[in-house]
């Protein structure tokens, strides 16, 4: 059979005739040309298939969808172009690794949500995304079926995302690629109008407040002189940003060695003053091939970067300057006479200026990523592989607060500012070793079968102080801190380390190149277990029919492929290390006191039976391509259960503790639908017109919560038979127009003039979307290129804790919204603003819907072929707009976040680049 062999990270090859040959130099005969078909060769984790004889569900983007983002981090580039991928961002500052992907849903309520990322082979914390280049990815791709993950084993439920950095170019010239790019941000739109200086003093004068200024009573001359001072606070405190990305890489090689470098240099500026961001980083991947039997692959991934943040980023508090952008009174002056700061009591805006401008808050991170493979072949048939692999993330933060400012007046103890310096330490290493029995029988049957034993030891470190009364004249050092009985400084650290032992067999059987069974068992061990619950067994099978291929599909011409598949599975999903301690299965003492002694007391009961939360899934699909592949997708359904949920367990007194927090005892289901699809509208040879997108649901439902029906959590409730994050608070009813008072519904949905705690409900939707998905086009003529990429969310509702504050009178002694305006004044009047005389209170009127659709990305490249000056091989030219717009009910800041509650985090901005790709 003539094939084509296309592997996704090591270039185009040709089989034909029984000879490889290379596509580059060889061109088959035209009769073969029909008889050629494409094979693509996708990553599953521990082993590499053929896709069209996978059965595991597998979405991935390459390097193109990927490259020259504006941004730090490939989650940015991924947003919306994989179904059953919802990722979200918590904040937009530059730098920041707040974010969130959910894999199929929530599948957990105090285990870990975060898929376990793997950096080729490498399994690599996910606290430092923003370290890694998203220009040096090949391609990035996520296991999202049970079945396949199970392969991962108690690492692997919530999701696998696969990492695969660029190789070298086999038989070929060394090519140098630069790809540069520079360009601005913004602060995209939102919907909050807030009250100039006029409106805001009419209103407090109108619900009795007094002249801030002169603590007397209004006049209208107070008011006509105040409405001449209107501060632009979003003016001071935001500014335009500006970002600069460069690339530069060469690849090449030769039968026997091939090598991919690359450097890379990231600069952004955010868009509140004071908070940027500054990358530096390199990867030296080189393969090697010694003999025959022999190959080896060398990867190496080194970052380093440098951030400054903004004070109390995400926080309800005034310290942070987005807070201070929207509250700040706008009659107030940001400086005094004198050019000073306005600061003081109750100045926030004055205040929020000086701290962004003397306070220093800043990270240094440096990641490195290595890992080193080699393959022997032992016989025909038997191969041998030995890898090892690290991951090291060290962060080195820096914290000062000037004493000679307001924040530093404030800052207790001492009330002479603070300064803080931290250490903290991730490392991992990774060791497998694996025999491989590859073998095609009978010219039908296809077998690959491996057998693996890993170790991976991962320990966390760290230690920090804060000092206090700091001596102005040492600025920012350690030498002004002032220790005294009154000023003692505080000291942090501590030390984490965690095993894992493993052994693994995978079966892969493919019968006439027509029906795949895929197969893996995963034993497992880890150190973070209880006593009684050591060990594990996962495992993962699935099977998938070529239907396309069969004899009596042939007169079927219109059907290019078409193959249903199947899988089930079981994996497991810890605690994450990071941010849970491992050591709660036994018993372990604390620091106490008794009659004025120093003693030690039980501070964690210990639990023997502490095991992995368990996720079985049941994964249909069919994969299909139609009329010459000019529409192509795939559909799946899922039911995954979880179950031994990690929950809180209630004690009896008796034991000295009121409860463990970490009983299995619940179970959690999702179940949905995933599409994607492709359609080749326009295809000819100089003009190409495509279109795509995908779509997602999700349903979830706690099944049981080990023996109770509910509890609260936050503002949500977890509740047998209602999903995650459902939202739990008394109900809006309105405002009774008769008196301005504020109406509520009771448990029983009538309608009371009485705030109660007792009658909150969950009838408010949940925070986490049921339905999420993205969509776009590309538009090709001749050398130019356009692409769109929306995005959006559905069924989606957070709260706006940003609204509680702008919109209440209680608060007035801050800006307020111009929905205020309308507030009730005059019996009759019809409003949703209730009468100042009646406290506001947190109610479903906070929960908004926060569904969103966003013009997420649009790029226009045009490519300029042939040679230039006789060294230079093809330029591309492109320009990048990022987050453009956003359609949404939404009233606050964003309606895409990373938690259930807008709290001023710090927007995500509006990006626009130009940038060019140079091959020499």
């Amino acid at each position: 059979m003539n094939v084509k062999l296309r592997m996704l990270s090591a270039g185009v090859l040709f089989f034909i005739g029984g000879q490889m040959v290379t596509a580059q130099k060889t061109k088959p005969k035209k009769d073969t040309i029909k008889n050629i078909e494409e094979v693509v060769i996708v990553n599953l984790g521990y082993t590499k298939m053929k896709k069209e004889n996978t059965t595991s569900d597998v979405a991935s983007v390459k390097a193109e969808d990927i490259e020259s983002t504006p941004g730090a981090t490939v989650q940015q580039a991924l947003t919306g172009k994989l179904a059953g991928v919802d990722i979200s961002f918590g904040s937009g500052q530059p730098g920041s690794s707040n974010f969130r992907v959910d894999i199929r849903g929530t599948n957990t309520i105090n285990g870990t949500t975060t898929p376990l990322y793997v950096l080729d082979g490498v399994p690599i914390s996910s606290s430092a995304f923003q370290l890694l280049d998203p220009n040096s990815f090949e391609e990035v791709g996520v296991i999202k079926d049970i079945a396949t993950a199970a392969q991962y084993g108690a690492s692997g439920g919530a999701g696998v995302v696969l990492l695969t950095s660029k190789k070298g170019r086999a038989r070929q010239r060394a090519l140098v690629t630069y790809t540069g790019q520079f360009g601005v941000s913004t602060r995209a739109n939102d919907k909050v109008t807030l009250m100039n200086s006029n409106e805001w003093n009419t209103f407090r004068r109108r619900i009795g407040l007094n002249n801030p200024y002169t603590n007397l009573p209004y006049t209208d001359q107070d008011i006509a002189t105040l409405s001449g001072r209107n501060t632009d606070w979003k003016k001071l405190v935001f500014q335009n940003g500006t970002f600069s990305q460069h690339d530069f890489a060469v690849t090449g090689g030769s039968d026997t060695f091939n090598y991919f470098t690359q450097l890379g240099y990231l600069s952004q500026d955010g868009i509140i003053r004071g908070s940027d961001y500054e990358r530096t980083s390199a990867v030296i991947n080189l393969f090697a091939k010694p003999s025959d039997k022999f190959t080896i692959q060398f990867n190496n991934t080194i970052a380093y970067g440098d951030r400054n943040n903004v004070s109390s980023e995400g926080a309800i508090n005034l310290n942070n300057p987005v807070v201070a952008t929207f509250l700040a009174p706008p009659s107030d002056e940001p400086f005094l006479p004198n050019g000073q700061y306005n600061t003081g009591a109750g100045k926030i805006g004055g205040n929020a200026l000086e701290t962004i401008n003397t306070r220093i808050g800043n990270r240094k991170e440096l990641k490195i990523v290595s890992s080193v493979a080699g393959t022997y072949q032992i016989v025909k048939n038997l191969s041998a592989r030995q890898f090892v692999g690290i991951d090291h993330t060290s962060y080195n933060t820096e914290g000062y607060t000037n004493p000679n400012t307001y924040l530093g007046s404030i800052t207790t103890p001492g009330n002479a500012g603070a300064l803080s310096r931290g250490n903290s330490q991730i490392s991992s290493i990774i060791n497998n070793t694996s025999l491989t029995y590859r073998n095609t029988f009978a010219e039908k049957h296809d077998l690959s079968a491996t057998a693996l034993y890993e170790y991976f030891y991962k320990t966390v470190r760290s230690f920090g102080y804060t000092g206090y009364g700091l001596n102005n004249l040492y600025n920012n050092s350690p030498s002004g801190i002032l220790v005294s009985a009154n000023t003692l400084p505080s000291v942090t650290g501590g030390k984490t380390n965690y095993h894992r032992v493993a052994f693994m067999g995978n079966v892969n059987y493919v019968y006439d190149g027509k029906y795949s069974f895929n197969g893996s068992i995963r034993r497992e061990s880890a150190s973070n277990f209880g006593s009684n619950f050591k060990w594990g067994t996962f495992y993962g099978v699935g099977g998938a029919w070529l239907l396309h291929k069969e004899d009596f599909m042939s007169s079927i011409s219109f059907i290019n492929e078409l193959k249903p598949r199947v899988t089930y599975g079981e994996a497991g999903n810890p605690i994450d290390i990071e941010s849970i301690s491992p050591y709660q299965t036994s018993q372990y003492y604390g620091t106490g006191s008794y009659a004025g002694a120093t003693t030690l007391v039980p501070t964690v009961p210990g639990n023997d039976n502490y095991k992995w939360e368990v996720a079985k899934e049941l994964n249909v699909g069919v994969d299909f391509a139609v009329w010459n592949n000019r529409i192509s997708g795939s559909l799946s359904y899922y039911n995954r259960k979880t179950s031994d949920l990690y929950i809180t367990y209630s004690l009896s007194g008796t034991t000295g503790f009121s409860a463990i927090n970490n009983f299995n005892g619940g179970e959690m289901q999702n179940r949905g639908y995933e599409v994607s699809l492709n359609l080749n509208v326009i295809r000819t040879k100089d003009t190409s017109l495509s279109l795509f997108g995908n779509f997602t649901q999700v349903k979830n439902k706690i099944l049981s919560l080990g023996g109770v029906n509910e509890f609260e959590q936050g503002t949500s409730i977890i509740r047998v038979g209602l999903p995650y994050g459902s939202h739990y608070i008394v109900g809006w009813g309105g405002v009774d127009s008769s008196n301005g008072q504020p109406l509520y519904y009771d448990v029983n949905g009538n309608l009371t003039n009485v705030y109660s705690d007792a009658n909150a409900t969950a009838n408010w939707g949940s925070f986490k979307p049921e339905i999420f998905g993205g969509f776009g086009a590309e538009f090709k003529y001749k050398s130019f290129t356009a692409t769109a990429n929306f995005r959006y969310k559905a069924k989606y509702y957070r709260f706006n804790n940003e609204s509680y504050f702008m919109e209440n009178p209680n608060f007035a002694q801050y800006n307020q919204s111009t929905v205020m305006n309308n507030m009730w004044t005059t019996p009759g009047q019809v409003t949703d603003i209730q009468s100042y005389l009646y406290p506001r209170q947190f109610s479903s009127k906070d929960i908004e819907d926060a569904s969103f659709l966003r013009l997420q990305e649009v790029r226009l490249n045009y490519h300029i072929a042939g040679n230039f000056l006789g060294f230079m091989n093809g330029i591309d030219i492109f320009a990048i707009g990022n987050n453009l717009y956003t359609w949404t009910k939404w009233t606050g800041l964003d309606p895409d976040d990373s938690n259930n509650i807008g709290s001023y985090e710090y927007p995500f901005s509006r990006t626009i680049t130009f940038g060019c790709k140079l091959n020499f």
